[in-house]
């Protein structure tokens, strides 16, 4: 499934005209994509997983700013430091809870935000693991990108899906060790309203771009070029799964 078109329901309720009157599927994926990425991940998310949030939380806790309605503004401008001069950013998530939510709950809260369908068992991987959560998430819409160069048209079920899944798999494997890849892309297929075939098609596609990546390495071969490379070839050859089949461009229907 698109993983940019998951933000259509967020900004739909926000702009319901604006997404009624524009025709075309695709540029509002892409458009929401950039939004959700701008407004959302930045900065709120990014300064949230950041290792210096405990330093802006003391520097919060220190100002003895009370959370009400001028929080924020007051928080905005509080005196910073050189080890303290980008926690203004962050006084939006200072201010919600009084600092005093754990980093895990912030992470989930802002995946949420960015991806509503997130499915139970990525909520849970969230909670425990924030920083690899958010990780994941972003190599998910790079993975996107790297495919977009083949498939302009982001579709389910058909090539397009396929090479999301097989190269967020492997650009994952690259970033993370096997296991903590693994868990990241079963969370992610653990959603109740998959059909079996869906379902399949999703995993085994994964597991080609994570074995894809294995081999890569293992040569000290690996780039993204050559990795969406392989993809095309194992396409081609018939060794990935694909249920609504569309030709690669150039090939004849």
């Amino acid at each position: 499934m698109s993983f940019g078109c998951k933000c259509l329901n967020v900004w739909r309720v926000h702009a319901p005209k604006l997404a009624t009157e524009m025709a075309d599927s695709d540029k509002i994926c892409n458009v929401l994509r950039v939004f959700c990425l701008i407004f959302l991940l930045i900065p709120t998310t990014l300064f949230i997983v950041s290792s210096r949030a405990d330093v802006c939380t003391d520097w919060f806790k220190k100002s003895k700013i009370k959370t009400g309605p001028e929080c924020v503004t007051k928080c905005s401008i509080l005196p910073t430091g050189m080890g303290t001069f980008d926690c203004p950013l962050g006084c939006k998530n200072l201010c919600a809870n009084n600092a005093s939510t754990p980093l895990s709950e912030h992470v989930v809260l802002s995946l949420l935000e960015l991806y509503p369908a997130l499915t139970r068992a990525e909520r849970e991987f969230a909670s425990k693991n924030p920083k690899d959560a958010m990780r994941g998430y972003l190599l998910s819409q790079k993975a996107e990108d790297i495919c977009s160069s083949l498939y302009p048209v982001s579709a389910t079920n058909d090539e397009s899906d396929a090479c999301r899944h097989f190269i967020w798999a492997g650009i994952m494997r690259k970033e993370f060790n096997l296991p903590t890849a693994q868990k990241i892309l079963e969370a992610h297929e653990a959603e109740d309203l998959q059909s079996v075939e869906e379902k399949s098609m999703d995993l085994a596609n994964n597991r080609a771009g994570l074995l894809a990546t294995e081999e890569l390495l293992t040569s000290k071969s690996y780039s993204e070029k050559i990795l969406l490379e392989v993809f095309t070839e194992k396409l081609k050859s018939g060794n990935l799964i694909v249920i609504k089949k569309i030709p690669l461009p150039g090939e004849v229907k």
